[in-house]
């Protein structure tokens, strides 16, 4: 019998970037979620149906690390219950992190092997496996074929080399598209229903914050047809789209009977017809137990009137507040980024007459700062647009520069004159009280941060600091 765990770490931050003392508390419930991933229970119910060895393996509940990012603590986890397959799932908020989570590990327990996959991992660098030493397996792209192959390796002794999407200190494989249609229909969650009833427990018991439901990532959409420059969803490797062949509504009946919001991780929510189908079953089942509920994040980027007949779905159950992702207006900065898009004036009629017809909602919208082909001009253009449409919230992110993504690739950088700096974000174990408090606790650093992280962040060196 061999051991396996998972280690996904959902991180909190708390960004001193135009953070001012009195914003604490309208934005302090968006970090206070209590996150659940779904790689763990995609991987395990995929290697129970077509794995050989799965009763071979005693299977550890995934840490989520929901009192804070303790290395040392996660790391004695680890060692005491003498885990032999230890598999970290890496981003952009985790990575230093599992980095020494799995330094430590190998130093203590050399024979352990390390899988390692996620979207930070810079699968075209050729000296990536010399780079970390700790990791046995690095997976890129799509992990469920590699992660079958290698749990059957550790019985049965096969040809590495034969593991497609794999990354050794000796070798690199083929990336393979995996398609749920290749393979039989499997659930996460009915599956796995004993682990996740026994693990529900746990995770209910040790949410950051006590007040609001566990939020279940709900994986029934693979990958993204688009190639926006900003976005790391398919790895730089494919934009290809492969839909889950599972009974959903079982499996929402299921997961209703608990104290569960889940959050479908679809990048275009709305362009399947199915998706509404979907929605409707979720809201319904949300009426009869109060606890249950749906949050949509990421909706249809061109099926406009999808995602409308989605917003209003969404109103008739009680939603007041909609996000709309734009990134940016002007049409260059669009075509630079591969970002598509339908006409700013289309869209905007339809935000229009949709608030018309329901005159108590409010929306937020998404822009990217720093895009190639951003001007003083533009943006001015663009922000009195978001004034015409009274958006209730602008929500001006920087461009965080993401491996694999073609605004990772030099040539583009060079194209576009695109600079990068490091920005520095500062991670705390936890947040229950209010962040205002927290704000001055840091600025007198007094609170303990788990870590104070750099990310990379990326801009048009056209807009000058002062523009």
């Amino acid at each position: 019998m061999k051991n396996i765990m998972f280690i996904a770490l959902q991180g909190y931050t708390f960004s001193a970037y135009g953070s001012e003392k009195g914003v604490g508390k309208q934005y302090q419930q968006s970090y206070n979620f209590n996150f659940v991933l779904p790689v763990y229970y995609h991987l395990r119910s995929f290697y129970k149906k077509v794995g050989k060895h799965y009763d071979k393996y005693k299977w550890f509940r995934c840490e989520n690390g929901w009192h804070g990012q303790d290395i040392q603590k996660i790391t004695n986890t680890i060692l005491k219950n003498k885990i032999d397959v230890l598999c970290l799932s890496v981003w952009i908020w985790n990575w230093e992190t599992q980095l020494q989570i799995a330094k430590l590990v190998k130093q203590k327990n050399p024979n352990i092997k390390i899988l390692v996959g996620g979207s930070q991992l810079k699968h075209n660098d050729p000296d990536i496996a010399s780079q970390y030493p700790s990791f046995d397996y690095i997976i890129y792209g799509e992990g469920e074929i590699p992660f079958k192959m290698l749990l059957d390796s550790f019985y049965e002794k096969i040809d590495e080399k034969t593991i497609p999407n794999l990354i050794t200190k000796n070798f690199k494989t083929k990336n393979e598209i995996f398609k749920f249609s290749d393979y039989p229909p499997y659930s996460p969650i009915l599956d796995l229903k004993d682990a996740f009833i026994k693990d529900y427990t746990f995770w209910n018991a040790n949410k950051a914050n006590p007040k609001l439901n566990v939020i279940i990532f709900y994986d029934r959409v693979h990958g993204c047809p688009y190639t926006c420059a900003f976005c790391a969803w398919g790895g730089g490797i494919h934009n290809k789209v492969t839909v889950r062949n599972t009974n959903w509504k079982e499996e929402i009946k299921f997961l209703s009977n608990y104290d569960i919001t889940i959050c479908p991780i679809d990048a275009n929510f709305g362009i399947y017809p199915e998706d509404i189908e979907f929605l409707k079953h979720t809201l319904s089942l949300s009426k009869k137990h109060s606890n249950f509920g749906i949050t949509l994040n990421t909706y249809s980027k061109l099926n406009k009137e999808h995602v409308f007949d989605i917003f209003e779905l969404e109103y008739s159950y009680g939603k007041r507040n909609f996000r709309i992702a734009l990134q940016n207006l002007d049409d260059d900065v669009l075509k630079n980024i591969e970002r598509p898009e339908i006409p700013w004036n289309k869209h905007k009629k339809m935000l229009k007459e949709f608030k018309q017809n329901h005159n108590d909602l409010t929306y937020d919208v998404e822009a990217i700062h720093g895009l190639p082909g951003i001007n003083i001009d533009n943006t001015k253009i663009m922000l009195l647009e978001f004034a015409n449409i009274n958006f209730k919230n602008i929500l001006l992110y920087d461009w965080r520069l993401l491996p694999n993504t073609l605004s990772d690739n030099k040539a583009y950088q060079e194209k576009y004159n695109l600079k990068t700096f490091n920005r520095v974000e500062i991670t705390v174990p936890e947040i229950n009280s209010n962040l205002d408090d927290l704000y001055d606790e840091v600025a007198a650093d007094k609170h303990g941060m788990a870590t104070i992280s750099k990310e990379e962040t990326i801009y048009d060196s056209a807009l000058n600091f002062n523009e």
